[in-house]
């Protein structure tokens, strides 16, 4: 047995003995660390499947006994959240059969799409349906999220061979090891880190969500102000030790939409801590980057701080030059700090788009029909996927969620959904399990908050 499989089983009975011990603070906790940073599942020495599946089973085992002994609670959101989701689910089957190239291994495809939609209505379930206080159960997720990505980034970072080996047996699988491969081959050393994850870009995405809820306690949470403050100092740190674009952007893209929400909605008594949050940004980034100077980053800091940060930079190598190593964005060439993939993949997101464009109604399901290049953008895999339809199934429910969160006020929420669509320029956000947890918290009421 791999140390992945001990490590699981460990975290799975730790959830369940909590559970059956009624602590279900705790459970939900475990539960929501593991869907971010549990390793993968092997199977001998070649088969790796991601641990999320296991972990929604749990969470279908505890739904039943949630059902069965009658205390479950459900409402509008969460109802409209797994409506709309599988509607989407039941275009994307259509449009395979009808327009695709439907293969046994489909199943596979679908699966995968439908235990992320159980799992986000499953977490945000339990913290209703046992009153949990979601804020105290995040803001416990968020310290286990950053405690174990930064153990794990420093080994990458100073020491690269069992970094390599730790990264590698924990969280490679299923043909996602371009990132590190080109790390290995190209480079020698993690100058970016990876974290719990196969690659930086997917770290950088999760520092973005977390540093915009603890926005949020930075605002409203006088009381525990350190605290905060340390956590905000932290996810940022994470997304810029991985020289994240999406980090670098998203940061200041979010605050200045802050920024137009506080005035439009005459918030003036809060602006000042607004502004307050952007003094800890831009002394983060004073500090991380002069880290990364110190221990000879200094031309990634260079790049990536100032070149890559250009919103047109940064959007064309995602969208125009699409390479095989997609993950790792853009690096500096040569000896200026930049590795430049050699092999391209057959294809790039214009090929995926054009596909949309021959079949806009359905598109033509999930998986290739013309050898294109499918991923690395949640937008254009959706119209690939599952067309007009699909996507405006998509934009309805979470632009209605926006919208209504922008009327109730609740800018944590409303900003975390922001975050997360902005994470979809880079990832499948509505494919990755460590957007479960905090996706669950953008659709889950809060205890107090009537339940229908």
């Amino acid at each position: 047995m791999t140390i992945n499989n001990i490590i699981i089983i460990l975290v799975v009975l730790a959830i369940v003995f909590f559970y059956i011990k009624k602590d279900y603070e705790k459970s939900v906790c475990i539960l929501g660390i593991s869907y971010v940073c549990l390793p993968v599942i092997k199977i001998g020495n070649d088969i790796a499947i991601n641990s999320s599946y296991l972990l929604t089973l749990v969470c279908v085992i505890m739904m039943l006994h949630l059902i069965f002994s009658k205390k479950i609670r459900i409402d509008k959101t969460t109802i409209g959240y797994f409506a709309a989701m599988n509607m989407g689910l039941v275009v994307m089957v259509i449009a395979l059969l009808v327009n695709g190239n439907p293969k046994l291994g489909d199943i596979i495809h679908f699966a995968g799409m439908e235990q992320y939609i159980v799992a986000v209505y499953s977490v945000a379930t339990f913290l209703k349906s046992y009153e949990l206080d979601k804020k105290v159960v995040y803001n416990k997720i968020i310290v286990g999220i950053i405690a174990l990505n930064y153990f794990i980034g420093m080994v990458q970072m100073f020491a690269w061979n069992l970094g390599e080996k730790i990264t590698r047996q924990l969280y490679i699988y299923g043909g996602k090891d371009a990132p590190i491969n080109t790390v290995s081959n190209e480079v020698g050393r993690f100058v970016r880190i990876f974290g719990t994850f196969y690659s930086p870009t997917v770290l950088g995405v999760m520092s973005l969500m977390m540093l915009t809820y603890i926005t949020y306690e930075l605002m409203n949470d006088e009381e525990k102000f350190v605290p905060n403050v340390i956590l905000y100092i932290s996810s940022l740190g994470l997304g810029l030790l991985a020289f994240s674009k999406l980090t670098i952007i998203g940061v200041f893209l979010i605050w200045m939409l802050e920024f137009v929400v506080l005035l439009m909605k005459r918030k003036f008594q809060i602006i000042p801590k607004h502004f307050r949050t952007l003094g800890m940004t831009i002394f983060t980034f004073l500090l991380i980057g002069t880290l990364q100077y110190m221990i000879g980053l200094g031309p990634y800091v260079d790049y990536y701080y100032f070149k890559a940060s250009n919103l047109n930079v940064a959007m064309k190598s995602r969208y125009e030059n699409l390479i095989e190593d997609a993950h790792m964005e853009d690096v500096e060439e040569n000896n200026q700090g930049r590795t430049e993939n050699s092999q391209k993949v057959t294809g790039n997101l214009q090929d995926t788009f054009q596909i949309f464009k021959e079949h806009p109604i359905i598109g033509v399901g999930p998986g290739q029909v013309r050898n294109e290049f499918v991923g690395d953008s949640e937008y254009i895999t959706l119209l690939h996927n599952g067309g007009g339809i699909c996507f405006a199934i998509y934009a309805v429910f979470y632009g209605g969620l926006i919208i209504s969160y922008y009327l109730k006020e609740k800018y944590q929420e409303l900003f975390l959904l922001v975050a997360i669509g902005m994470g979809g320029i880079s990832m499948m956000v509505f494919s990755y399990s460590c957007i479960i947890p905090f996706l669950s918290f953008c659709i889950c009421r809060e205890k107090t908050e009537k339940s229908n």
